[in-house]
Formats: structure tokens, sequence, C-alpha cells
């Protein structure tokens, strides 16, 4: 599977219009500014969240974190100091403390930064937090569809984000080994390096298989890490290994580091979107 991945992106067949190009997508990423905001870009850097389908998904995850985490919405640049711009109309609905019009400071915007890289690393689920409990005040108030919509956002948001932290999180790894049985009393192996396949092979029946693991990891490929949440890696190809590594009864050889996701990310919430998905109604 890996092999097609690669072919398909080394030629790009004209008729396959599915992973030709495997680098494609669209990412969520703060700017490198001294009030930062966030941009929709085509190049993932350090601090990028995604990768997602279209331009539209990356644009309303975006907007669902503007709802949660006191970012300026504005796309204006902004000078440390001596900022003297008017403060616009989301300033006085209380949606922005106008750091245009020098109302604040970068130190006093700084939390809201921290806040972002919290949520988008998994380090704290807060702002998810804010608007499950926004779901539950409106319903309570009855507004079902004030209710229906932000808890749709929600739902879009935490799968996005579980999904970019469980990529981002293996492809961090410079080394995983995984063994799966090949239902014939022999192991399948694989060795991934940032989140890539570096080496493969098979301990048949009878043959101690952790030979075969030293020999594989000896002359395995050499994988460079590069700037990027995935390190460089396509991400079809570090969600095919993946879901290689987490099913089929595949066991973790060795890890370097440990290999751990976030405990405050957003895949504690997958029970929360998953009840949130509408619900289909069959007429007969």
């Amino acid at each position: 599977a890996v092999r097609e991945l690669r072919l398909l992106a080394a030629h790009q067949p004209r008729y396959n219009r599915r992973s030709r190009r495997p680098h494609r997508g669209w990412w969520v990423t703060p700017t490198a500014e001294a009030f930062p905001r966030l941009s929709v870009v085509t190049t993932p850097r350090d601090g990028a969240v995604g990768p997602f389908g279209s331009r539209q998904a990356a644009a309303a995850a975006l907007d669902s974190v503007l709802d949660v985490v006191p970012l300026r919405p504005c796309t204006q640049r902004i000078p440390a100091r001596g900022a003297s711009a008017s403060p616009c109309a989301l300033h006085e609905l209380g949606r922005c403390a106008a750091p245009c019009a020098g109302l604040q400071t970068p130190e006093e915007y700084a939390p809201a930064v921290q806040a972002l890289h919290e949520l988008i690393d998994g380090r704290d689920d807060t702002a998810l937090r804010t608007m499950a409990t926004q779901v539950d005040e409106l319903a309570g108030r009855e507004r079902f569809e004030a209710a229906a919509r932000v808890r749709d956002r929600l739902a879009g948001l935490i799968v996005g984000l579980e999904r970019a932290q469980r990529l981002a999180t293996l492809a961090a790894l410079p080394e995983v080994v995984g063994a799966r049985p090949d239902g014939r009393g022999g192991w399948e192996i694989a060795v991934l390096r940032f989140g890539r396949l570096a080496a493969a092979g098979v301990a048949r029946r009878g043959v101690a298989p952790m030979p075969v693991i030293d020999a594989l990891r000896l002359g395995a490929q050499i994988v460079l890490a590069e700037p990027g949440p995935l390190r460089g890696a396509p991400a079809e190809e570090v969600r095919l290994l993946h879901r290689w590594l987490t099913t089929g009864g595949t066991r973790l050889v060795h890890a370097e580091p440990p290999w751990a996701e976030p405990a405050h990310g957003a895949a504690r919430w997958s029970e929360w979107a998953e009840r949130a998905r509408p619900v289909e109604v069959r007429v007969d």
C-alpha cells in the first residue's frame, strides 16, 4: 500500500485523481508576527494543524478556533509598538482587544497565542470544553438552531484536531518498529522513521523474529526530519502506517522515544463528536 502511494506520487497517472499529490493539503497555522493571527496555507509549518481536504474545511476549522481562542480575526499587519489604527466593529462586539489601535500589547496578547498552541498540541482542552458548555447553554435556553450550529462546528474541530494530533505524534518519532502476525505463524515487520516506512520484512514461521528485526533496523532507510507537524512525511502514508500499527493485532516492538498521544488532546472528545453527528432518517 505504501509502494502504491509512492508510485502514484512519482508518476501522477492522468486518470488517478486520488493520492497523486500526497503533500497537497490545507493547513491552519499562526503567522510569525508580533500579534499572530491564523492563516490558511498549503505549506505546513511548525505549529500548524491539518491537513484538511479543502480550503473550505480549513477555513471552517479556523473560524471554530477563533470562537474559543481570543486571537485577532483581522488580517492586517500590526507593529509591536506604535499601532494607531481605529478599532473596528469587532472591538465593539467584544471579540477583539484592538491591538491595531494600541489597546493591547504583545505581552497582553501572548496568553491567547499560548492557548492556541496548547489546544493544537493537546496540552489543554479548555477551549473545547468552553464550546461544549456553550452548546448546553444554548439548548437550555431552547435556542436549538444556534446550539446545532455550535455543535457542528465543535464536532468538525474535534475531528480535525484529533486527526492532526494522531498523525503528528507518530510522525515526530525517530523510529518505531511494529510486528503483526501474518496468519501463518510468522510475523510481518515494519520500521518507521518520522512517519515514513523505512524498512519492511517477514520473519516466517520457525524463524526467530528479533534477529530479523535487528537486521531491518540496521539496513533501514535514513530519514531526515523536515519542518512541519508531519516532519515532511505525506499525510496519507502516515495515516496508513498509523492504521497498520493500531489494528490487526500489531505489536509495538520498539519506539524511540516512547509513543504517546496527548492526554488532553481531541481524542478524548471523539465520543462527543460521534454523538453530535446528524442522524440519518430513513423513509420507507
